[in-house]
Order: structure tokens, then C-alpha cells, then sequence
């Protein structure tokens, strides 16, 4: 089912017992939907959501709590992006999902590259979109945010036709959030000064940061020439060094098999880091990139030009750091 569909059966009655197991698929984890997703529930379900985190749950358990109701009452089970797990735990949490029958309710994220196995048809499995149309908007902004009464589908309309261009679906939740909260009098100020900030920053930093830890020069610097000038160079600096600090950590313990460790440290790192490209990198090579920014944060500090920062590059993409 797609998503408008999911929003209709979530005010049917007994949707829950009915079909205890929810399965979200798309082409990426869309962090802030799943948020405003989880308040919904929160707001609407008081006191029956669970939030776990089966990276650091032993799965027997959380059988076991799953077998029996809740003084009485079902919950509902938010288990996060199942994708991150490692293979064997992955295996095993789907194979349990794709017969469990309650009495609870699990919801989760796959990405849709996943192949589920042949009970996933008698389950309700949500396809995420890709990219959001205009319809989609009003529909995301009148469901997560009833309570703002966003009757103003001409503000929409035109902040859509004001970025002209396909957006992702958290993008899409982002500018509802805002839509709920301006007034016509402020659109064309916010547009203005805050629109461009709000689209392109995120999606072009998560790319460039993915090209950069997948050494994909071509297309890391085709991004960074579009965006260089978006921050000053402090920001940069600001920015590979968080980068460069986590994926450090990252690498060490993952190249040490420990998954459970790594995974706490993985916040903000690309997808294709955490899942692939560890394999190819060495932690010294990325300590080393680390502390070569500092060099260039002490050299910009007393005179030197932002052509350092195009150094650091091309020293990573060279190999000059020890990879």
C-alpha cells in the first residue's frame, strides 16, 4: 500500500489486532517522518508506544516480551530501521515478524533492496515514496499536523511551485512543519530567506559526505563545486571534522567486529558508510585526514587562503593520508 493508504486504515477500528505486524519500505530511512510518526502514536495511543533498539536487545527477549499482553493491554512496538542490523540478527527478527500474530503490534523499516520472503503479501507493507508530489504534501501536512488546522493548500501550492523540483519525503515533513507554523503574510519572507536554506543544505551535505567516504572524486566534486560557497570555511572545517571524528571511531571498532559499539558512534554517517564502505578504509588513514584539518584550521586562522580545504581533498582522494 502506499502512504495515503496507511494514513486512511490508522482511523479504522481495530486496525491493530486486526494486523499486528506494519513493514515500511523505500529507498531510504526517512529519519524526520518517522518522528512525527512516532508523536502521532504517542498522542493518539497515549502510553502504548515502545520505542526498542534491536541492536542492543537480545531478540530472545523481546520474543518473550512480545508473547504476553501489557497488564492486560497491547502496545504498539516501534523497532527502527531493521536494515542496520547485521545479517544473522536481521535474518532472524524478519523471519519472527513474518509470523508473528500477536498480541501486539510491531512497526519497522526495511530498506525495499530487501528480500522479505513470501509471507510478507499477508502483511500491510507501506511503500515510502521516493520523491513527494504536490497531493502528497497537503495529505502529510493535514495528517501530522490536524491540530494546526492547515487549511491554507494555497501556501503549499506555492511553496511547492517555488522550489520546482521533486523533494524526498522528510524534506516534504520539514516544510509542513513550517507551513503549520507561517502565516500568507510571512510565506514570501520565508521563502525568500529560509527555503533554499531548508531544501538543499541536508540532501547535498548527506551526498557529499557520502561521496567522500565512498571516494567517489567525479561526483563528490561536481557536489562540492554547486555548494562550496553555501558556508564559510569554518563551517567545513566544523563539519568533515565531526565527519571524520565519527567515522573514525566507526571503522576502528567495525574492522574489530564490534557491531554493537559502532553502531553508537553512527550517528549523522552515511548509509553506505555504516553498511559498506568501512570495509575499504583504514582508521588510521581517516585519524590522520582528522588531524590534517586541524592544520588547515590553524593555517586559515592566521592568513592562509580556502584553498587549503581543496588540499585536504585531494591528499583523501590520493591516498596521501595511509589508505
Amino acid at each position: 500500500m502506499n502512504l495515503q493508504s496507511f494514513f486512511k486504515i490508522l482511523n479504522q477500528p481495530n486496525i491493530f489486532q486486526n494486523s499486528p505486524v506494519f513493514i515500511f519500505t523505500g529507498n531510504e530511512y526517512p529519519v524526520l517522518f518517522f518522528s512525527l510518526l512516532k508523536t502521532y502514536f504517542s498522542k493518539f495511543y497515549s502510553g502504548q508506544l515502545r520505542t526498542i533498539d534491536l541492536a542492543l536487545y537480545e531478540l530472545e527477549n523481546f520474543k518473550g516480551e512480545l508473547s504476553i499482553p501489557f497488564l492486560g493491554s497491547s502496545l504498539l512496538y516501534w523497532c527502527g530501521n531493521i536494515s542496520e542490523l547485521d545479517a544473522k540478527n536481521k535474518k532472524q527478527f524478519i523471519t519472527f515478524a513474518l509470523h508473528y500474530q500477536g498480541p501486539h503490534s510491531l512497526f519497522f523499516f526495511v530498506d525495499a533492496k530487501e528480500q522479505l520472503g513470501k509471507q510478507e503479501e499477508a502483511l500491510k507493507k507501506i511503500e515510502l515514496p521516493h520523491e513527494v508530489l504536490m497531493q502528497e504534501w497537503q495529505e502529510i501536512a493535514q495528517f501530522f499536523f490536524q491540530e494546526k488546522k492547515i487549511n491554507n493548500v494555497s501556501m503549499l501550492q506555492k511553496m511547492y511551485k517555488g522550489i520546482n523540483k521533486p523533494l524526498s519525503l522528510d524534506r516534504v515533513c520539514l516544510l509542513a512543519h513550517y507551513s503549520s507554523l507561517i502565516g500568507n503574510a510571512s510565506l514570501q519572507q520565508f521563502m525568500h530567506e529560509w527555503l533554499d536554506a531548508l531544501i538543499v543544505p541536508e540532501k547535498s551535505l548527506f551526498s557529499l559526505s557520502t561521496y567522500f567516504f565512498s571516494k567517489k572524486a567525479k561526483s563528490f566534486f561536481t557536489l562540492w563545486n554547486d555548494i562550496k560557497n553555501e558556508y564559510p570555511a569554518q563551517f567545513w572545517i566544523s563539519y568533515w571534522s565531526e565527519q571524520l571524528f565519527r567515522a573514525t571511531c566507526f571503522v576502528k571498532l567495525a574492522h574489530a567486529q564490534k557491531f554493537l559499539d559502532a553502531k553508537k558512534v553512527a550517528y549523522r554517517l552515511p548509509f553506505n558508510l555504516i553498511k559498506t564502505d568501512w570495509r575499504n578504509l583504514s582508521y588510521q588513514e581517516l585519524a590522520q585526514a582528522h588531524h590534517f584539518l586541524y592544520e588547515i584550521d590553524y593555517r586559515l586562522k592566521n592568513g592562509s587562503d580556502e584553498f587549503c580545504l581543496d588540499l585536504f581533498y585531494f591528499k583523501f582522494f590520493s591516498k596521501s593520508f595511509g589508505g
